[in-house]
């Protein structure tokens, strides 16, 4: 099982930007596990392989999809197309805008949240402040 942290620079289409990091299970969990004593909303979680549209329109996802490798990974149908659940999945994704009103909501939190995550929260905040979503993908 890995996990990702991982910029959304786009919703249309969906793309997973290129700059991702792989994160120790432990790490992954208490990174997500801090957000959601915030604000569930503000660091999104999701499994990966539900992403993909596969052979069978009645199943959502795939059985496996790896974010292993360089670029950037969009679902624009050539070849990835996204699933139906991942499009409900993008439907509940924060805008950027909702993202920067909880970061001001939450302003008085977040040093605590770099002093725990002090290799993450400058990568976060830097994705945050190019206007990008924010993810915790499981694969």
């Amino acid at each position: 099982m890995s996990y990702w942290l991982s910029p959304v620079p786009s919703t249309e289409p969906f793309t997973i930007g290129s700059e991702r990091f792989k994160l120790e299970e432990k790490t992954a969990l208490a990174l997500r596990d801090a957000f959601v004593k915030l604000q569930p909303f503000f660091l999104p979680f999701l499994k990966t392989h539900i992403l993909p549209e596969g052979d069978d329109e009645l199943v959502c996802g795939v059985d496996y999809f790896s974010l292993e490798g360089n670029g950037p990974i969009i679902f624009d149908g050539n070849p990835l197309q996204l699933s139906k659940c991942g499009g409900a999945f993008l439907q509940k994704l924060p805008t950027i805008k909702e993202v920067k009103l909880l970061q001001e909501t939450y302003q008085e939190q977040l040093p605590h949240l770099v002093e725990q995550f002090p290799s993450l929260m400058p990568i976060i905040k830097k994705w945050w402040d190019q206007g990008w979503v924010v993810v915790i993908f499981k694969e």
